[in-house]
C-alpha cells in the first residue's frame, strides 16, 4: 500500500489541530462531520467552522492511505448539506471500509439524510442516549411574496418559456402552480425512494417497514435502539472504545 500524500499529512494535522478531531491513536483515527460542508473556506480569523467537502473527502482518502489507521470513528453532527453531497460522502465511507478500515458512526441526534448517511455507510451506528433521530420523512414549501412586492409598489416582470418553469413562481403567484406542485412531487418521491432504499438495505429491512418508520417519527434514542435503527446508545467516548 502506497504512503499517505504529504499534503494529505498535512491536511489531516492541521483539521486535528484546528477542528478537534484525532488523528490515529491506537489504530483508530476520529473525523467530525458537521455543519453545510461548504466549498469554501471561512477567513483565518473567523470562529471554527467544520470541515469544507473537499476536506472531508480528503481525510476519509487519507485515511484508507494512512497504514496507521485501522478503523475510523466518525462523529456525524448537524449535517445542513444536501443530498447530493450526503451519496458523495456515503460513497467516500464505503471506499474506506473496502480499503480494508473499520468505519463506526457515532451520532448525537440525526435528521432524514444525516441518519441515512451513516447507516448506509457505516459498519456500527451508535446513537447519543440523549440524542434523537429525526426520522420524518421529507417535505417540501414555497414562500410567496407577490402581495409583499405590491405593497411595495413593485411587480416583477418575468417571461417563463415552457409549462414546468416554476423557480421565479414566488415573485409573480400567491399560491403553488400544479406544474411545480408536480415537479416537487416528483423529486420528493424520488429522495424517498433513495432514504428508503439506502437504510433498508444497510439496516436489514424491509422497505415496507423503513417507510412506516419515517411516517412514525421522529425517535428518542430508546425508540430507535428498539426500532433497529441503531446499534447501541453510546457517547462518543463509549462510542471510541467499542
Amino acid at each position: 500500500m502506497r504512503p499517505p500524500s504529504l499534503a494529505a499529512v498535512a491536511l489531516v494535522a492541521l483539521h486535528f489541530a484546528v477542528a478537534g478531531c484525532r488523528g490515529p491513536v491506537e489504530g483508530i483515527a476520529e473525523i467530525d462531520i458537521s455543519g453545510s460542508l461548504d466549498d469554501m473556506e471561512g477567513p483565518a480569523l473567523s470562529s471554527p467552522r467544520g470541515l469544507t467537502m473537499r476536506q472531508a473527502l480528503q481525510l476519509f482518502l487519507a485515511a484508507s492511505e494512512d497504514d496507521r489507521v485501522s478503523g475510523v470513528l466518525v462523529r456525524i453532527g448537524a449535517v445542513g448539506a444536501g443530498p447530493a453531497r450526503m451519496e458523495e460522502l456515503r460513497d467516500a465511507l464505503i471506499r474506506l471500509r473496502e480499503a480494508g478500515r473499520t468505519v463506526h458512526c457515532q451520532l448525537e441526534s440525526a435528521s432524514n439524510f444525516a441518519y441515512w448517511l451513516a447507516a448506509a455507510g457505516c459498519e456500527r451506528l451508535a446513537l447519543s442516549p440523549a440524542g434523537s433521530l429525526d426520522l420524518t420523512g421529507l417535505a417540501a414549501e414555497s414562500i410567496y411574496i407577490v402581495e409583499l412586492l405590491e405593497s411595495l409598489g413593485l411587480e416583477a416582470d418575468l417571461m417563463r418559456v415552457g409549462t414546468h418553469k416554476g423557480g421565479a413562481e414566488f415573485l409573480t403567484r400567491d399560491d403553488m402552480s400544479p406544474e411545480l406542485r408536480e415537479t416537487l412531487s416528483e423529486l420528493l418521491d424520488d429522495l424517498t425512494a433513495m432514504l428508503v432504499e439506502g437504510i433498508a438495505e444497510s439496516r436489514g429491512l424491509e422497505p415496507a417497514a423503513v417507510r412506516d418508520l419515517l411516517d412514525g417519527g421522529p425517535y428518542t434514542a430508546e425508540e430507535a435502539l428498539e426500532a433497529g435503527l441503531v446499534d447501541a446508545l453510546e457517547y462518543r467516548d463509549e462510542a471510541r472504545e467499542a
